[in-house]
């Protein structure tokens, strides 16, 4: 491969999207899937349908999308909470600041799930909380403004009166 044809040998592939992973140093960007995840599965009819889950048996962190809608939320995991791959190895950490501005290791998972999805991130040792795992709810994921539809128009607009 010659230069200048964007492809740089003994790189990574990189994952579709914007995503550039060495701006974003312990961020872990699953859109629907991952290569190193231990997996995506369709949701269980009659399971559990909490959004985060922990199972102390195999230690595997799911987040779970029992809505009909794609859904997104951010996950930390910090200090002594290592995620680790479906490989077994850590996925890579970086650092956040607390409110006292104290740093501390962290990973941080940006993720969007299909509708009725379980997606199985990774292997955690111990059960997230203590003040070392932090998340937003899911949160369904809305078209940008730019791509969706456009809305009718108004009636009064039809009309030429106000």
């Amino acid at each position: 491969m010659g230069s200048g044809d964007g492809v740089v040998l003994g790189a990574p592939p990189l994952l579709p999207g914007n995503y550039l992973p060495e701006a974003c140093e312990g961020c872990v960007i699953v859109h629907k899937v991952h290569p190193l995840i231990v997996g995506v599965d369709p949701l269980a009819r009659g399971g559990d349908c909490a959004p985060f889950q922990w199972d102390v048996a195999s230690k595997v962190f799911t987040v779970v999308n029992a809505s009909r809608h794609t859904c997104f939320t951010y996950l930390t995991f910090c200090n002594s909470l290592v995620v680790s791959d479906c490989n077994g190895q850590p996925f890579t950490r970086g650092s956040t600041r607390d409110e006292d501005g104290h740093t501390r290791p962290a990973t941080t998972f940006v993720v969007v799930a299909e509708p009725e999805t379980a997606i199985r991130l990774g292997f955690l040792e111990a059960s997230p909380g203590g003040g070392n795992f932090y998340a937003i709810g899911l949160e369904r994921l809305l078209p940008h403004p730019f791509l969706a539809p456009p809305v009718a128009s108004s009636s009064i607009a039809e009309s030429g009166t106000e």
